[in-house]
């Protein structure tokens, strides 16, 4: 019970940090608060017993890392075998944690993710993560016990997308 409750408070701290990432107009801005959510999300899904969730969770982690470094340093290109590699670091822990289809949702939306942190432009970001969001939505709720906490990071980061694009891509676009 204690475990789950801590679950439950981490990931409503996960929530706030998402939602303020959406909002950010600079991808590196986003990235930072990413580094941030996906470790809380991490930690939150192994409290109660989501290895595939923190697993995928904590590659993020690293994987945001990189992105953000080479965001920095490189001009936002993150070299190809980089990516691949997490892409296959998704996979693997996907393969291993593998107990039921549901399972499966993490890994595509990691590899969603995955797509998303190599992005230029935060616009690009925003949509993949609409689909990123869905994944974990659906994985959330189907963990024993579910993770609401989790399940509401998500939601809410799918809704922040959405006013994130309407906001800052769509209106930006009417308004030059």
């Amino acid at each position: 019970m204690g475990l789950t409750i801590a679950s439950q408070i981490i990931g409503y701290v996960a929530t706030a940090v998402t939602l303020v990432s959406l909002q950010q107009k600079k991808i590196k801005t986003i990235l930072i608060f990413a580094i941030v959510s996906n470790a809380l999300a991490g930690l939150s899904n192994f409290l109660i017993g989501g290895v595939a969730g923190g697993g995928i969770c904590m590659i993020a982690v690293v994987q945001t890392l990189i992105s953000l470094y080479c965001n920095i340093k490189r001009d936002g290109k993150v070299p190809v075998p980089v990516t691949l590699f997490f892409i296959a670091c998704y996979v693997t822990i996907t393969a291993v944690t593998y107990k039921t289809p549901f399972d499966l949702l993490p890994g595509a939306a990691a590899i969603i993710y995955a797509l998303a942190v190599i992005q230029k432009k935060s616009s690009n970001f925003r949509i993949l993560m609409i689909l990123n969001s869905v994944a974990w939505i659906i994985y959330e709720l189907t963990l024993d016990p579910q993770n609401f906490a989790l399940a509401a990071t998500f939601l809410l980061q799918l809704i922040s997308t959405l006013i994130g694009i309407v906001r800052l891509d769509i209106m930006k676009k009417k308004s030059e």
